[in-house]
C-alpha cells in the first residue's frame, strides 16, 4: 500500500468518498494489518456548503471524519471499536436522531458521541439512525 501525505487531498471541493476512506490511514488508531480502506464503508450524514461529515466503517472501527473545504486535510474527530457497539451495554440503544430546541436535527452515535448535527436533506432522522445502526453491525 501507498502511503499518501495529507497534502495528496487538498483541493477546494470535498474530498470523494474514496479520498475520505483513504484518510483513516491517518489515524493513530489505524491497523494496517487489520483493517484497509478499499474494503471500508462510508456514511454521509452532514453537510453544508463549507463541511461535510462521514462515518467509516471498516472491519475493526468506526471512524467519524470532518471534511471541511477551509482546511487543508480532513480532520479525524473520533474513532470506536466497532465491538462496543454490539457487545457493550448503552452503545447500541445509544444510537439515535432527535430534534433539537431550534428544530435542526441531531444524532448520537453511542453513548459518547452526542448531539452531532445531521443534514435532513441528505437523509430523515430514521432512516439515518437506521443506517448508523446497520453500518455498526454490519460484517
Amino acid at each position: 500500500m501507498v502511503r499518501r501525505q495529507w497534502s495528496d487531498f487538498f483541493e477546494s471541493n470535498f474530498r470523494s468518498e474514496e479520498e475520505i476512506k483513504e484518510c483513516i490511514t491517518f489515524s493513530r488508531n489505524f491497523e494496517p494489518n487489520l483493517e484497509t480502506p478499499e474494503n471500508a464503508r462510508a456514511l454521509l450524514f452532514f453537510k453544508t456548503s463549507k463541511q461535510q461529515t462521514w462515518l467509516v466503517r471498516t472491519g475493526r472501527r468506526i471512524y467519524c471524519i470532518l471534511d471541511d473545504i477551509r482546511k487543508k486535510e480532513p480532520h479525524i474527530n473520533w474513532s470506536e471499536k466497532v465491538e462496543k457497539f454490539n457487545t457493550e451495554p448503552g452503545w447500541q440503544e445509544g444510537i439515535r436522531a432527535y430534534p433539537n430546541e431550534k428544530g435542526h436535527f441531531l444524532i448520537d452515535i453511542g453513548p459518547k458521541h452526542k448531539r452531532w448535527l445531521m443534514s435532513e436533506k441528505l437523509m430523515r432522522p430514521e432512516r439515518l439512525e437506521h443506517q448508523i445502526k446497520n453500518l455498526v453491525q454490519a460484517p
